[in-house]
């Protein structure tokens, strides 16, 4: 199968050093690195995977912030302005 892909020149340049550095294609090159990107992108845990023993373990107590939240900060700025 053939795909064609347009690289702007910088990158191109790039491309090129490369594969002389590692004495292969710039195609063999190309489909390495696809290949490792595919291969590493099914291994990546989703962010919620790497938080979700963190998620949760600091509460507020407060069940309501998510609907209350500019009552919240409006009490909490006005409690600052009264210290002062």
């Amino acid at each position: 199968m053939s795909v064609t892909v347009r690289l702007p020149v910088p990158l191109e340049r790039e491309l090129t050093l490369a594969a002389s550095r590692k004495r292969v294609s710039k195609s063999q090159l190309i489909r390495d690195c696809l290949q490792a990107f595919l291969t590493a992108d099914n291994d990546t845990p989703l962010a919620w995977e790497l938080g979700k023993d963190l998620f949760g373990k600091v509460g507020s107590g407060r069940s309501d912030l998510s609907q209350n939240r500019k009552q919240i900060v409006r009490d909490k700025l006005n409690a600052r302005h009264r210290r002062r």
